[in-house]
């Protein structure tokens, strides 16, 4: 069964190329700010892999509905963003757009 909620939860993956982490991450840091404040989006969360030593980033995100999502998408902040990632990272960023199958406890049940 497939359930539909109108709050959509977003993973973003990105590689830094080698050695260029810091620098991916100062252009992100300005990015940061202008997303928290977009309408609908209630998570923007950056966080590194805790066990594999890996250099990934992965934003953990969360959107009030899916127009929300497509806002952000096409918002000033992603489009002004992706000319400055160029060689900053080594593959294009993996997104894994996902709805809620809340289970149990509702307030522990979903992100």
């Amino acid at each position: 069964k497939r359930y539909l909620m109108s709050a959509v939860v977003v993973l973003a993956t990105l590689h830094p190329a080698p050695g260029r982490e810091e620098e991916l991450l100062a252009v992100i840091n300005k990015l940061v700010p202008r997303v928290h404040e977009e309408s609908g989006c209630t998570l923007y969360a950056l966080h590194r892999d805790a066990t594999t030593g890996s250099t990934d980033l992965v934003f953990v995100e969360r959107y009030q509905s899916h127009e929300a999502y497509q806002a952000h998408i096409d918002g000033p902040a992603l489009v002004e963003l992706g000319p400055q990632l160029g060689d900053l990272l080594v593959s294009p960023v993996d997104v894994i757009v996902l709805n809620p199958v809340p289970l149990g406890n509702v307030g522990k049940g979903a992100v």
